[in-house]
């Protein structure tokens, strides 16, 4: 189940790319595509406890943030399809988070002493990460889906504090 569940994930940030491509494609007025990928150390097979810490890190943190700030982004934007596209992919990175955490949850149920040790190291170096906010003078595009700097540090102490701490407590 959790790797079907990550192959539609693969496939979601796959149609998201397409998606912010188009996107700036509209907004430039020239072809956006992607460019090189790096790929070292990608394909390394990491044991339990790298897997069960890289999780944390990329989904249970990365993906809760992602998907509160794709939905603040939603909130202010006053273009409707652009609202609707990323009111979408919120809903698709709310999903990719809940996949890390039912993974997290998985390796740790599977591991012993040093996999939960990996993954309580992960968050308890997710929630130090819990900044002061960023004050400088940038344009406002958030009508256009561009959050400001202090808008996106809002969002990410929120999603630490409020969600990924909680949750991690319960897990």
């Amino acid at each position: 189940e959790l790797v079907r569940a990550a192959r539609a994930s693969a496939r979601d940030e796959v149609r998201h790319a397409r998606l912010c491509f188009g996107l700036a494609a509209r907004y430039s007025g020239e072809s956006v595509g992607p460019g090189a990928l790096e790929i070292q150390g990608a394909l390394d097979a990491p044991d339990l406890g790298s897997f069960a810490a890289r999780t944390v890190r990329e989904g249970c943190v990365g993906e809760t943030i992602a998907a509160l700030n794709v939905a603040e982004q939603a909130r202010w934007a006053t273009d409707p399809a652009l609202r609707r596209a990323l009111e979408g992919v919120a809903r698709d990175e709310a999903n990719h988070a809940e996949l890390a955490w039912r993974a997290v949850r998985w390796a740790v149920a599977q591991g012993n002493a040093s996999v939960r040790g990996a993954v309580a190291r992960a968050f308890d170096e997710a929630m130090r990460s819990v900044a002061a906010t960023r004050s400088r003078a940038e344009p406002d595009l958030r009508g256009h889906g561009r959050l400001r700097s202090v808008d996106q540090d809002q969002v990410k102490a929120r999603a630490l504090i409020d969600v990924v701490g909680p949750c991690a407590h319960a897990l």
